[in-house]
């Protein structure tokens, strides 16, 4: 009788722990399922911030920079990114690190977007959030400051590359005396990347947050009103 009782007991326990490991799967299933809608809500939503046009001259910009280093440097001997020296890349190693950073980059500058205009329309703030709020207000706008500096920056260092085209393989002429001129002076070039291109970058960062502000306070304006009306 004992032995019926426990095995009974037994199966039953069985079912209940296979019932609640299922439910315990369904659960995570449906949260993870959960957090990627309202990630790529999320993305869609700073997309709409982010013009698209700037997102693909971006791009490109990431494409001609890697073409004219191979039309500089085949060889990637002058390559001047520290970290593409420091770990001895080959171009398979260059081109995978630079798809990877041009995708991070694109994604933390369209999540930053969206949190800044979610950031302006908030009404109801929980306090007890409101230390975090702000961390990650500004580090969203430090990192709208990256995006455009980075932007600014690939446009220089495109025509750096081509001038150095210009210098080891050009002819003699007008370009040529242009680029010997240049790479006397490049020293310069990178305290000029690294430094002074942040300035214009932040500024048009700021431009850019202004007009979310502005942006915010119309749709928040507009939805008070449409309410107000309804009721």
């Amino acid at each position: 009788m004992l032995k019926i009782i426990s095995v009974l007991f037994y199966d039953r326990t069985d079912e209940c722990r296979q019932y609640f490991e299922r439910q315990f799967n369904n659960d995570r299933h449906n949260e993870s399922k959960r957090k990627m809608k309202k990630l790529i809500n999320e993305i869609k939503a700073g997309l709409h911030l982010a013009p698209a046009l700037l997102i693909y001259i971006y791009i490109l910009l990431g494409v001609l920079d890697l073409t004219t280093t191979y039309l500089a440097s085949p060889d990637l001997q002058y390559e001047g990114n520290w970290v593409v020296k420091k770990f001895n890349f080959n171009w398979t190693d260059l081109i995978i690190y630079a798809s990877i950073n041009y995708l991070i980059t694109i994604l933390f500058f369209v999540f930053s977007l969206n949190y800044l205009m979610d950031y302006y329309q908030a009404k109801n703030v929980n306090y007890k959030n409101l230390f975090f709020r702000k961390i990650k207000f500004f580090a969203s706008i430090i990192i709208l400051g990256l995006f455009y500096s980075h932007f600014i920056c690939e446009c220089h260092v495109i025509l750096n590359n081509l001038l150095g085209v210009i210098y080891l393989k050009g002819e003699r002429g007008v370009l040529k005396d242009i680029s010997v001129y240049y790479m006397n002076r490049q020293k310069y070039f990178l305290f000029y990347i690294q430094y002074v291109t942040y300035i214009p970058g932040f500024i048009i960062a700021y431009i850019k947050l202004s007009r979310i502000k502005k942006r915010a306070i119309i749709q928040v304006s507009s939805r008070d009103v449409d309410f107000m009306e309804v009721h």
